[in-house]
């Protein structure tokens, strides 16, 4: 487009100019603007960050708060909150809200639920005793939804 300007107000119709330069610059370009767009779609397609699975699940000190150990992931850090999920049917349920307590030196992250939101007792039973067709749906997110932030204590 700036060399069509250029050349639409440039060059005077008594004047002539060589096809090749012009050429070889829009050519030039064409790579130049797909080398690019490569670039930029390897990285997003490198960049797939994905949420970490839930390990392992146990309950922990004198108040039996539920700890959750995730695999690791640079989307969590200390002292997030977090939220709980289980994958039910296509259908993600809010089940705790929690934080993060200690991302591990092997990037193992440990998350303390700090308030259920479901009844289902037996759903966190079955958490904390590691049965693996419950713990495989459960997703833990990093963040909490913003009525949620406050926890009752």
């Amino acid at each position: 487009m700036i060399f069509g300007g250029i050349a639409w107000f440039g060059i005077t119709p008594d004047k002539t100019v060589a096809l090749r330069l012009p050429f070889v610059i829009i050519i030039f370009l064409i790579f130049l603007t797909w080398w690019f767009f490569r670039i930029s779609w390897l990285v997003y397609i490198q960049s797939g960050i994905k949420l970490p699975l839930v390990k392992q699940a146990t309950k922990f000190g004198e108040s039996q708060t539920v700890i959750l150990i995730l695999g690791p992931s640079p989307l969590f850090s200390f002292n997030s909150v977090v939220a709980i999920y289980y994958l039910e049917d296509q259908f993600e349920r809010l089940i705790g809200i929690g934080s993060v307590i200690n991302v591990q030196e092997n990037g193992l992250i440990q998350v303390s639920v700090m308030e259920a939101k479901t009844e289902d007792t037996r759903l966190w039973e079955s958490i904390i005793n590691n049965k693996a067709d419950i713990i495989k749906h459960i997703i833990v997110k990093p963040y909490a939804p913003a009525d949620m932030w406050r926890i009752d204590k």
